[in-house]
């Protein structure tokens, strides 16, 4: 059962479901209260009254809490539907829909680069299957952003995109119609950068003011390529040609503002950003996914959906799966899945030891049922390649992400 109560009532042994307000503001990073301490943590950040399940943790014992029904419990925390597959039998599936997007994806690609007409049916044929994956279990799905081989080819990235900006849209509540026009739009937004230049694209360093003149045709140029296919939604046209707009009017190719730009824009013009931040960047500039959602709420405020930038944390999570994190006690591990409530709270593959001898068997914690004393806690992420661990290889070679 939940219930309601002031935070005058918490003490060790409850299990706090959720807060009255954000958990990202509040640095008790789990949801059993252990001791006395992190009561007192809460108080000193203004926390009031919290959601305590007395099914997980003990109940009270002195009048005034509130209960409330499983259903209006879970409305109140805005917590989105439990995934109904499990992350290892999901995995499979979410590998194959992968394998087909990057075959069906990379020769949509290379079609628009030799100025072919494209075969709308190779989007959707990558698109479907990522939905369905998605609805039965995000985690999956997402964690083959990490867990592959990351290359910064537009064909990629535009896989990546797509998935991470349908999770994005199950978070946001989309029916599964408008998640594919969302899809759709996401796995094409790039597609008019295979009708420029070869060095517009692959250029590592900064373009001069010439060479971004023409690459800010980009938008604009995939959107004609698409304009007469007619399986293509009009939404999913508008992220092709709004993708790199931004609210504060500093965007191309049209300097649109504020309500301006589609919702699906502002959706996929966050996810690019951030796998611009992850995967594409330089290794001197690569960034964790932990702090490129930080950089992102932090200075992505004037140009982006502020209240998007925040549903995108809480469908990723604080550490999102596929993070290679560094705990406490030193040990160092595989973010594989995430409690999909309001505490964010992951499990996680510990894979080195407080010594950084690697492990020769991962151990898992849930960070979310913790018996350890103290428990344990993540204190960074970490990228793997700073460390020489091969993360994709790593994964393959415990039955992730193949079997």
């Amino acid at each position: 059962m939940l219930r309601r109560i002031k935070i005058k009532q918490l003490k060790p042994g409850m299990y706090v479901e959720n807060l009255d307000r954000s958990w990202r503001s509040v640095p008790v990073f789990r949801n059993r209260i252990t001791s006395d301490r992190q009561v007192d943590q809460l108080v000193r950040h203004r926390v009031l009254e919290v959601v305590i399940d007395t099914d997980k943790g003990i109940d009270l014992t002195t009048p005034g809490a509130q209960p409330i029904g499983k259903t209006a419990g879970e409305a109140e925390v805005g917590a989105p539907l439990t995934d109904p597959v499990a992350y290892r039998k999901e995995i499979v599936a979410a590998n194959t829909a992968y394998e087909i997007a990057q075959i069906s994806v990379s020769n949509l690609m290379e079609a628009v680069r030799r100025g072919d007409k494209p075969d709308v049916s190779l989007a959707e044929s990558a698109v479907d299957p990522m939905i369905a994956s998605i609805l039965r279990n995000r985690d999956a799905m997402t964690s083959l952003v990490s867990l592959k081989v990351q290359s910064d080819a537009v064909y990629q990235h535009s896989i990546r995109v797509c998935i991470l900006s349908a999770v994005l849209g199950t978070r946001l509540g989309l029916s599964q119609r408008e998640l594919k026009t969302l899809g759709m739009g996401a796995l094409l937004h790039d597609t008019g950068k295979m009708r420029l230049e070869t060095k517009l694209v692959d250029k590592a360093g900064p373009l001069s003011q010439e060479d971004f003149e023409k690459y800010k045709h980009h938008p604009l140029l995939g959107a004609r390529i698409f304009d007469e296919a007619p399986s293509i939604e009009k939404q999913s046209l508008l992220i092709l040609l709004q993708h790199h707009e931004r609210a504060d009017g500093s965007g191309f190719p049209q300097g649109l503002t504020g309500d301006q730009i589609s919702r699906m824009a502002k959706i996929v013009m966050i996810v690019d950003t951030f796998d611009n931040l992850t995967a594409r960047a330089s290794a001197e500039r690569k960034q964790t996914a932990y702090d490129a959602l930080n950089w992102i709420r932090d200075w992505g405020s004037e140009g982006f959906d502020a209240k998007l930038i925040d549903e995108f944390v809480e469908a990723l999570g604080i550490y999102p799966v596929g993070s290679f994190v560094r705990m406490n006690d030193n040990r160092m591990g595989i973010v594989m899945s995430v409690h999909h409530n309001p505490s964010l709270l992951p499990r996680v593959w510990v894979v080195f030891d407080a010594n950084q001898r690697q492990l020769p068997k991962p151990e898992i914690i849930d960070f979310a049922d913790q018996q350890a004393t103290p428990p344990a806690a993540i204190v960074a992420a970490v990228l793997p390649e700073k460390f020489g661990f091969d993360l994709p290889g790593y994964a393959k070679a415990h039955g992730l992400p193949d079997r």
